[in-house]
């Protein structure tokens, strides 16, 4: 019998199983399909030479929860303590200077078009956690990681009276987040023509 996921805040010492965990996620997740889903060989590099270096900075500035079993991690959640929008701005900024110095890359074009979208449209009500991404690791799906990093980082939400904002990327997903307390806005949201729906979701809001 599997033993339960243990949750709990990541540190420096986490890096190298994040970096492991979007390595065998964050591809089939359908907004990096559809960044990604033409240039396979451009997110493999971006694995391999960017990740380290992200990682590492959102380990710095964000808040980072892990769902771990038996030393190794499953779920990562990456969320942001929104007081204003300079750190979406900076990272929005910093993309499209890649996105400029490459322009034959028409994955990093749309990967700062995506980044540009999320700043622009980061909510600047309530002071609140914003959920950039919740990644599990392929070889632990449906095994309950994800729904124990959750719980884990509603609870601690609650706790500090903060609402929790994100963007569902699929019907799917909105439904499974309704189901611990989200709710939906009613708004749907599109990066391009081309790009998938985004789902608004708050919880803990009023």
């Amino acid at each position: 019998m599997n033993q339960p996921f243990t949750v709990r805040r990541a540190g420096a010492d986490d890096a190298d199983g994040i970096i492991g965990v979007y390595r065998r996620s964050s591809s089939d997740e359908v907004v990096n399909d559809w960044i990604f889903g033409d240039s396979p060989e451009v997110y493999a590099a971006y694995i391999e030479q960017h990740m380290p270096g992200h990682v590492a900075k959102v380990l710095a500035r964000d808040e980072v929860w892990v769902a771990a079993r038996d030393g190794e991690i499953a779920c990562v959640a990456v969320m942001s303590h929104v007081g204003d929008r300079e750190p979406f701005e900076q990272d929005a900024r910093d993309t499209a200077e890649a996105a400029e110095a490459m322009p034959d890359v028409p994955a990093l074009q749309r990967a700062a078009r995506a980044l540009r979208f999320i700043a622009d449209h980061q909510p600047t009500g309530p002071e609140h956690l914003y959920v950039a991404n919740i990644l599990t690791d392929r070889r632990h799906r449906s095994q309950g990681a994800g729904g124990a990093l959750l719980e884990a980082v509603l609870a601690d939400a609650d706790e500090r009276g903060l609402p929790v904002y994100l963007e569902a990327s699929t019907e799917r997903s909105a439904k499974l987040y309704t189901r611990v307390g989200f709710a939906d806005t009613g708004e749907r949201l599109r990066i391009a023509e081309d790009s998938p729906t985004l789902i608004p979701c708050w919880y803990g809001l009023g």
